[in-house]
């Protein structure tokens, strides 16, 4: 009994890989009001090598991007056109982020059986087999205000084309002074695309 306790404090899951492509489904819920919204379609892109990533989120015939390099963050919507530029305190996760978080057991996720952890109210999981991240549980975003669960459907580590970080010309000339304009009432931000479900 001793020895399977010890043997599950120990255990661990596997870092990231310094790079991988992502697609995601995202439930999330408002801490506030309870309010559910309806799922989100992600696909995200991880670099940490180049300290980027890129989040295209879709809601109802919405897709909205998030691009993070370094310290920068734009938040573009392709098709207005429209681009918010801001700066933030940290980069991006490091790949070993959950490394030392507390291992709560075994769950079936989408037919998969997979290991979990709690770090700091976050939950991760992966699948047992492949190692592979399934689910990531995030207790509070403080920007909107809700708590998030994200399914990942599919998880490919490797390269890819740095490309996929380019920043949109109509971008370029954003800068924090500019971080209040908007030209309309179209998304620009993924939490934007949350609309409460009646």
């Amino acid at each position: 009994m001793i020895t399977l306790v010890l043997s599950q404090s120990q255990h661990q899951p596997k870092p990231w890989p310094k790079q991988f492509f992502a697609i995601i489904s995202r439930n999330t819920t408002n801490v506030i009001t309870g309010k559910k919204f309806p799922w989100e379609a992600n696909h995200k892109w991880y670099d940490y090598d180049f300290l980027a990533t890129k989040n295209e989120c879709s809601v109802k015939g919405w897709t909205v991007t998030n691009l993070m390099i370094g310290k920068e963050v734009w938040n573009y919507n392709v098709g207005t056109q429209e681009c918010v530029y801001s700066t933030i305190p940290v980069p991006i996760v490091r790949p070993d982020w959950m490394v030392g978080g507390d291992y709560i057991g075994r769950e079936i996720i989408n037919g998969a059986e997979c290991d979990c952890w709690n770090k700091e109210d976050h939950i991760y999981c992966e699948d047992i087999l492949s190692q592979k991240t399934k689910r990531v549980f995030t207790p509070f975003v403080p920007v909107s205000l809700t708590k998030n669960q994200e399914d990942y459907a599919t998880f490919i580590e490797g390269e890819f084309d740095r490309s996929i970080f380019q920043i949109p010309s109509y971008c370029k000339n954003e800068t924090d002074i500019n971080n209040n304009r908007r030209k309309g009432d179209a998304p620009i931000y993924c939490w934007e695309l949350e609309i409460p479900i009646e």
